[in-house]
């Protein structure tokens, strides 16, 4: 069976989309999903399925959750050689090395067409550096993300698609842990952290 990492987008955040990390492993489980493994408290899951495509995938874990918690969350969905890919495709590793949760990669629904890309990555986004590769969007934010002009709507009105982003040490973390042996512990174990 396949694994997939699947990316929710702003769970846990604030007091809005709470969603407990056990509650979601035992859902998807009972649902079929096996070696369920989750990190952090901010919608990282790591998967197998039969399911065979990512749209099947990110469809069949949204309908979940809005089933079972009321909650209407989208989910982005990558395969673990995806996520090599683009910690490869870095074009900021050293700020990348040196600012890992200052960096981040949003993992973008859909591909922004050419002019979009092009135009978003001529754009002067200063202090902040960002450019897109395909469906994901890299970003640097010296002073910090909170403190950011790239905000995610600015970034998704730009590109005309969204998405969810997770900092470089989060996207490593998640090819580790999708890379490793499944943990046992308990139903589906959390990961360390």
């Amino acid at each position: 069976m396949p694994t997939w990492i699947a990316l929710l987008r702003a769970v846990n955040l604030g007091k809005h989309n709470k969603l407990g990390m056990p509650d979601l492993r035992a859902a998807l489980a009972d649902a079929g999903f096996a070696d369920v493994r989750t990190y952090l408290q901010s919608g990282n899951v790591v998967c197998t399925s039969r399911l065979r495509s990512e749209p099947k995938v990110s469809t069949e874990i949204s309908g979940l959750i809005r089933q079972r918690f009321g909650l209407d969350v989208p989910v982005a969905v990558r395969t673990v050689d995806q996520l090599t890919a683009c910690i490869e495709a870095m074009p900021f590793r050293a700020q990348a090395d040196q600012m890992p949760s200052r960096t981040l990669v949003t993992f973008l629904d859909t591909e922004p067409t050419a002019e979009q890309a092009r135009a978003f990555n001529a754009a002067d986004h200063a202090p902040d550096a960002a450019r897109v590769i395909g469906r994901a969007c890299y970003s640097v934010h010296p002073n910090g993300v909170h403190k950011s002009r790239l905000t995610p709507l600015r970034l998704h009105r730009a590109l005309g698609t969204v998405g969810t982003a997770r900092n470089w040490r989060t996207v490593h973390a998640l090819v580790e842990l999708a890379a490793g042996p499944p943990r046992r512990a308990g139903r589906g174990g959390d990961a360390v952290r």
